[in-house]
């Protein structure tokens, strides 16, 4: 989500820690994502099959996670028969379908059952892309750790001292963690997803 040369700049610090920075980065944008019930990762292919109810809200089905770009959606009359795909347009130029935040909008209603549509998408953020305030977020919780780290001191090869497991070195973010950043909580009002 952030790249590391931007943490590295924040920190004031050469290039010798970047792949512990990348590692961080990492973590902290996986714990952001838990905590805000969103996929914050890189972009990623993704299929949902989606229940519609029968007479209200046929028109509409909501996605899993907010996509980037949606390569197909395909509908079925019945759980025994194979999903068909819906033309994007109707041969006219007019839109059969639309995405709208993560709504999938259908003009003329799709077949109502359970898994009834199934839309394949791609969702996540490129490096250096995304909302402002959360890579803000993965960048403060990045420079906390990582001097909460420096603190720690190094190890006897001069490295950073770190959590292992057998051979395993790695840095664990605790939500509690988040809570210590500025404006988090505000952050979290306002991104974390509602489930239905």
């Amino acid at each position: 989500m952030i790249p590391v040369a931007d943490v590295r700049l924040s920190l004031g610090i050469g290039e010798d820690d970047d792949g512990l920075l990348e590692h961080l980065v990492e973590q902290a944008t996986e714990v952001l994502g838990r905590e805000l019930l969103e996929y914050l990762g890189p972009p990623e292919e993704f299929v949902d099959q989606l229940t519609v109810k029968c007479c209200e809200g046929r028109h509409k089905v909501r996605l899993h996670r907010l996509p980037i770009a949606v390569s197909k959606v395909e509908q079925r009359r019945s759980p025994f028969l194979p999903y068909e795909e819906v033309a994007a347009d109707d041969g006219s130029g007019q839109a059969t379908w639309v995405v709208a935040d993560r709504d999938v909008i259908s003009r003329s209603g799709f077949y109502p059952g359970a898994e009834a549509v199934r839309v394949t998408y791609t969702s996540g953020y490129q490096i250096g892309a995304g909302p402002g305030e959360l890579q803000a977020v993965v960048e403060a919780l990045v420079i906390a750790k990582y001097r909460e780290l420096k603190q720690q001191g190094t190890d006897e090869t001069g490295a950073l001292k770190q959590e292992t497991l057998g051979d395993y070195t790695y840095v664990r973010f605790t939500p509690a963690e988040l809570e210590g950043i500025a404006g988090f909580r505000d952050v979290r009002r306002r991104w974390r997803r509602m489930l239905i």
